[in-house]
């Protein structure tokens, strides 16, 4: 009976009652039946909810569970001096460089898989506000890299002088003006002096 009323109370008594066949007076006279005070799933529930509002404030966590936040101020007045009966996750400790290096890899490799910075801030027992300011620093290095690799691409650039230019087929003797003649280097020979000479005799009358 318990476990049903605790279903309940969680998923709906209309829902209940349709699932397990039950009458829906019957659901919540055994919901009275629970001892909301003392019954460890209330005490855990509770303390939860008390050390969670102390240490990220009423504000947020109303929005992390969705409570009213007179419904979070009223406990917080009955319960917030109770001793908390439950062990919750230890607070991790600051690395010994005490700059949060350790910390903020974890919480980013999280949020890489795709966990939300609620999810972050509770598994890490960090404060949301400080795993949201890591989140954004690396989304906007990440962007910022991206920008640098586009910028850095190589652009192709056709620079055509003129519309004539386009599809024109050169000549042939305008192929044959650019290629140079051929030299060859083993047909250079020094110039012999009496060769000289005798040129100069048959240039005279």
């Amino acid at each position: 009976m318990k476990e049903i009323a605790l279903y309940a109370l969680l998923n709906g008594i209309q829902f209940t009652a349709n699932l397990h066949g039950l009458e829906k007076a019957t659901i919540k006279a055994w919901i009275r039946d629970l001892d909301f005070d003392r019954d460890p799933f209330f005490v855990k529930l509770r303390n939860l909810v008390i050390k969670t509002a102390k240490k990220i404030g009423i504000e947020r966590t109303c929005t992390l569970f969705e409570f009213p936040r007179r419904t979070l101020e009223i406990l917080m007045q009955e319960f917030g001096d109770e001793e908390v009966a439950v062990e919750l996750p230890a607070k991790r400790s600051k690395p010994s460089n005490g700059d949060g290096k350790e910390a903020k890899m974890r919480a980013l490799k999280m949020h890489i898989k795709g966990k939300s910075t609620t999810e972050i801030s509770l598994a890490l027992q960090i404060g949301q506000e400080k795993i949201t300011k890591w989140v954004e620093f690396y989304e906007a290095k990440k962007r910022e890299k991206k920008i640098a690799k586009k910028e850095e691409a190589p652009v192709n650039v056709t620079v055509i002088s003129s519309d004539s230019d386009i599809d024109r087929k050169p000549k042939v003797e305008e192929i044959i003006k650019k290629v140079p003649d051929p030299v060859n280097l083993e047909e250079i020979q020094e110039i012999d002096p009496f060769d000289l000479m005798f040129e100069e005799s048959i240039k005279q009358p």
